[in-house]
């Protein structure tokens, strides 16, 4: 019987269910900038259908 082995990787920061986790920094000031960045990267998709009158 052969037993197969997963390797975890190590990492400082992961993203799970859209938020930023920190396994060193409690400070949150990336977890906003993410959102923030997000945010406007989905409107900037969205910019031709915000243009002209409504």
């Amino acid at each position: 019987m052969s037993t197969m082995y997963t390797q975890i990787e190590n990492v400082e920061s992961y993203i799970y269910m859209g938020q930023r986790y920190s396994t060193r920094n409690k400070n949150q000031d990336k977890e906003i900038q993410r959102r923030i960045t997000a945010g406007w990267t989905a409107f900037a998709k969205h910019r031709d259908n915000f243009k002209g009158n409504i």
